[in-house]
């Protein structure tokens, strides 16, 4: 009995001691399994996910909705990036980022077969977030918005509506056009926007762009015109069948809506640079302060001269500059985006690759105790967006030789001496010590020297060529002074403000206060500047006519109706014929000048009608014997003043020759005397 007993014991434990080694495989292989089922698990998820970034923009292009893809875009860049504590802290840089990624991308987009379709951009542009979400392990995440966006948005929305309502009141087609003519680069800009759309960037092809664009435009900075077209694409048009007015009023959205860019990173920047302790009574100054600055300044100048690429290039500069000031937190993403905004500058407006250098170097030097763990990722994106920039610089200085417009003789002369008594003012309020210093004084300082030493330069260049500093001198003002503008967080620094309140009644007489002090200093301010009308000091007032260059554009002082009239009624009376060029000829030259050249632009011919445009005198009958002369084919002229006919009988009767390839038209209510010409 014992010996069974022992045996039936030792065999009970025998089956306990296996059954616990079959456990304990049993874990094992389930903790050996459970990691590759984790990792089944990711991969089946970003292979979804990658699925998703293709699916999505074709879903938004067959329902129609393809236009929601770039906002999507960019909520998506601003919720993987983690910069600053403010919702505009995200969207601010992540807009510039993409947009200077886009200028680069555009190189891509230009030569695969499928050009500026939404679906593989927004298919390619989501997929490559999807990598830098895989690479770096981040999640969406935004940032509440907080009362100081608010306050940004709002200043931004309202300066922007002052400034397009020229364009908002506008008596039709017709008066559009009347505001547009009065800045006339409007018209080459139109031209290249809608031959972008069609091809990509021109440079890539310059044979084949002759054909369609003027080729003093193919190595023009063409990062703007993208991406306009871009999200022109997105909306699914214009529609070249539609003409050349319908183009037109989709191009002046996209130059408001690059305004309003401008406007929102300046005011961005400002607040930025100002940092995150600054009290909320002088964040609403800085704002009240910039907005006015702004009004009353040369900035409005650029939409009333109709210069897109100047206003996005100066909005990657001055975002340069901030992130410069005061850097963002992360390594990383400062890297790539000093790389983005250095490509943007360099493809939209290079000219500000002249300070955009140093302005690196300082970053460079003053953050080499940072970068040193990163010297990877720091070469690499250095590397890649020196080159990536310096393309449009180096086919335009040695293909198109265009250094020489750095000594050009055109546009008025900006006010020099309202530049110096903003500096005067913000350097003193960098040189005092009030009790809330502001921060980052010295990066900011020496990018001020950067800034004052930019049109020193060009202006010492323009006098050792001797031509007297003109129409580059004054871009680089414009610089100056938004980097003066948005510095004016110096100067609040002195203003009191009030202690932090933690009961109810404290809290409701800071902001009192605030409103009281905000009031007192804004209402004066404005009244000093003469924001808009006669009146005030104007440190910022035209030559010309005695107010701001606002007040100009809001009072319609550049528009000529009558100019835009004939242009409407030529493009309607007068279809391009192919192999024809069709000039406008009024009373004055300048007049003449300006119509065919909106002309040729609704009527998609700048390239055919070049020769009668460009490069020829003010004077007669040369202008009108020369114009004949190099027309390679048949010309129609268009007769809007019966003064302009005897010029071109004038030349017909002294070379007689040329009147068998001219055709001599009347606009609608121009009667003409007999002929024998045309």
């Amino acid at each position: 009995m014992h010996a069974d007993s022992s045996a039936g014991d030792a065999g009970g434990q025998g089956l306990a001691v296996d059954r616990s080694l079959a456990s304990e495989v049993d874990r094992s292989a389930d903790a050996v399994s459970r990691p590759t089922r984790e990792r089944h698990t990711r991969a089946l998820f970003w292979l979804l996910m990658a699925v998703a970034a293709w699916a999505v923009p074709v879903a938004a292009y067959v329902l129609g909705v393809a236009w929601l893809l770039p906002p999507l875009v960019v909520l998506i860049t601003a919720s993987l990036l983690r910069i600053g504590r403010c919702l505009l802290d995200r969207l601010v840089p992540a807009t510039m980022l993409l947009v200077g990624a886009a200028c680069a991308a555009g190189l891509l987009w230009t030569v695969w077969p499928w050009g500026l379709h939404p679906v593989p951009v927004g298919g390619f542009a989501t997929t490559a977030l999807l990598v830098v979400a895989a690479i770096t392990g981040r999640r969406p995440h935004l940032p509440k918005a907080a009362w100081t966006d608010t306050l940004i948005a709002g200043a931004a929305v309202a300066l922007s509506a002052l400034y397009a309502w020229p364009y908002l009141t506008a008596d039709g087609t017709v008066g559009r056009l009347a505001t547009a003519l009065a800045g006339e680069d409007n018209a080459r800009h139109q031209a290249l926007f809608e031959v972008i759309g069609r091809r990509g960037y021109l440079f890539a092809d310059r044979t084949a762009a002759a054909g369609d664009i003027l080729t003093g435009m193919i190595f023009y900075p063409q990062g703007w015109h993208l991406n306009a077209a871009v999200l022109e694409a997105f909306r699914r048009g214009p529609d070249p069948a539609q003409g050349g007015l319908y183009a037109f009023q989709h191009y002046l959205a996209w130059l408001l809506g690059t305004q309003s860019l401008l406007l929102i990173t300046m005011i961005w920047a400002a607040v930025w640079i100002a940092g995150h302790r600054t009290h909320m009574l002088q964040r609403v100054i800085i704002v009240v302060s910039l907005a006015s600055l702004a009004v009353v300044s040369e900035i409005p100048r650029l939409l009333a001269s109709g210069y897109p690429s100047e206003m996005l290039g100066l909005a990657f500069a001055i975002v340069l500059v901030a992130v410069v000031v005061r850097p963002v937190a992360r390594i990383r993403e400062q890297s790539l985006l000093l790389g983005a905004l250095t490509v943007g500058i360099g493809f939209t407006y290079y000219f500000f690759l002249i300070p955009a250098v140093p302005l690196l170097v300082l970053w460079f030097v003053a953050e080499r105790q940072r970068w040193r763990d990163h010297r990877g990722l720091l070469v690499a994106t250095a590397g890649v967006a020196t080159l990536v920039a310096a393309t449009p610089a180096t086919l335009g200085l040695v293909l198109a030789n265009q250094a020489e417009h750095l000594i050009a003789q055109v546009g008025g002369q900006p006010n020099v001496m309202a530049c110096v008594a903003m500096l005067v003012i913000v350097v003193g309020g960098l040189a005092a010590r009030p009790g809330q210093p502001f921060p980052h004084k010295r990066r900011y300082l020496h990018a001020l020297i950067v800034c004052v030493a930019f049109p020193l330069v060009i202006a010492a260049g323009n006098l050792v060529a001797g031509t007297s500093p003109r129409y580059y001198f004054g871009k680089s003002i414009h610089l100056l002074v938004a980097v003066l503008i948005i510095g004016v967080g110096a100067v609040v620094r002195l203003l009191p403000v009030p202690g932090e309140a933690s009961d109810g009644l404290g809290i409701v007489r800071s902001r009192r206060i605030a409103l009281a002090t905000v009031s007192a200093l804004s209402v004066p301010a404005i009244a000093l500047f003469g924001v808009y009308g006669p009146g005030g000091l104007f440190l910022f007032h035209l030559g010309m006519v005695d107010t701001t260059w606002t007040g100009a554009w809001l009072n319609r002082y550049y528009e000529n109706p009558l100019v835009a009239t004939i242009v409407n009624s030529a493009n309607r009376t007068y279809p391009a014929v192919p192999g024809t060029m069709t000039l406008i000829f009024d009373k004055g030259l300048l007049n003449g000048y300006r119509e065919t050249l909106m002309l040729s632009t609704l009527q998609g011919t700048t390239a055919q009608t070049q020769t009668g445009i460009y490069n020829l005198p003010f004077t007669e009958p040369d202008r009108t014997r020369l114009t004949l002369e190099r027309a390679p084919g048949r010309v129609r002229i268009v007769i809007a003043n019966e003064a302009a006919l005897p010029r071109v009988e004038g030349v017909l009767r002294d070379q007689p020759e040329l009147g068998a390839k001219v055709e001599i038209v009347p606009l609608p209510g121009v009667k003409l005397p007999r002929t024998t010409f045309g």
